[in-house]
């Protein structure tokens, strides 16, 4: 668990190779693509495709299940239950501006298909400083900002209100990823 500006946020890897690309690319051709008022819209199946019903998926959510609940039990919380879980395809020029997942209390994104200098998520202080200050050693607890470069099989999880986003995606490759929202019992 790392600890950028008291805000936590688990990494796990899963070697695994789930072989789901394929099926997702499957899926998003055969259902539109959500409606939303994102101004860098990138195609995702919150709204459309149930993918938390889809038994193809189900050892891949089985395995976020148990590393989320590690978690909430290392922060402290009760243990945990799916809420929500979608895929996210991104295509060259697709982003996503900042946000967070208010309504719950963990949020994870696992990384399915990426490639080498694919698109960062970025995590914000919450909230972010109002005020100037003067930092004398910077380290992890003052960071305004941090990032991960995704990797196939890394999973994040963190606090729902923690502000985060996609950068701009450059390269032409696809990048895929499954997202999942948490509520407590």
């Amino acid at each position: 668990i790392d600890e950028w500006f008291c805000s936590p946020i688990a990494r796990f890897k899963n070697e695994k190779d789930f072989s789901l690309t394929n099926h997702c690319l499957q899926i998003k051709d055969e259902h539109s693509p959500a409606k939303n008022e994102l101004i860098h819209s990138h195609y995702d199946t919150l709204a459309g495709y149930n993918i938390g019903a889809d038994s193809k998926f189900y050892e891949l959510h089985s395995w976020v299940k148990e590393c989320v609940n590690k978690f909430s039990m290392t922060y402290g919380s009760s243990p945990v239950f799916l809420d929500e879980v979608w895929f996210n395809v991104y295509e060259k020029g697709d982003a996503l501006e900042f946000h967070n997942h208010q309504t719950c209390l963990f949020s994870c994104v696992y990384y399915l298909d990426v490639k080498d200098n694919d698109s960062k998520i970025y995590f914000n202080r919450s909230p972010f400083p109002m005020i100037e200050y003067k930092i004398l050693e910077p380290g992890r607890l003052n960071y305004d900002q941090m990032w991960y470069q995704p990797i196939n099989g890394l999973l994040l999880v963190f606090k729902s209100d923690t502000i985060h986003m996609v950068e701009k995606k450059v390269i032409d490759d696809i990048r895929i990823s499954l997202s999942y929202n948490f509520k407590g019992v």
